[in-house]
């Protein structure tokens, strides 16, 4: 009996193995995402253009007054980015300001893989003592950002 529990265990193993090979071998995206530190590289893609940094950069509580007011366009500090050779590039963002209160602008930035600083110009906002911040932007990828800048004002 018990000979026969351990073939039975033996021949699902083995059939599970040849299955997920065949899968895995048949299914490249499928390959890439379980073998990949990056299971979004697809790694049949040119990927020159298709890196970088994606996200939002929000400074709250601009006001100490919210209201539903909606939102309008805004200006705010710039998205100021520091390449692993240190050159500088300096990105304007489109900011709005959402109910009177906070300010937010979407960022999107193509960059060749490396390690990048983060900062926002001419920020003096209590919460800019986060920054700067290190993203690593690999190949294939947007890097996901979140910037968020708390003012201090209540």
């Amino acid at each position: 009996m018990k000979r026969a529990l351990t073939l039975l265990l033996l021949a699902f193993l083995a059939t599970s193995l040849i299955a997920t090979s065949y899968t895995l071998a048949t299914s490249p995206s499928l390959t890439n995402a379980t073998f990949s530190i990056h299971p979004q590289i697809d790694r049949r893609l040119n990927v020159s253009s298709h890196q970088g940094i994606t996200g939002t950069v929000t400074i709250a509580n601009v006001s100490p007054v919210c209201s539903i007011t909606g939102s309008i366009p805004a200006t705010g500090p710039a998205l100021v980015i520091t390449s692993p050779n240190r050159r500088i590039q300096v990105v304007s963002l489109n900011w709005t300001l959402q109910n009177r209160c906070e300010l937010i602008a979407p960022l999107q930035v193509t960059l060749s893989p490396g390690t990048y600083s983060l900062n926002l110009s001419s920020c003096s906002y209590m919460g800019c003592r986060v920054l700067p911040i290190t993203v690593v932007v690999v190949p294939g990828v947007f890097t996901p950002v979140r910037i968020n800048i708390v003012t201090g004002i209540y």
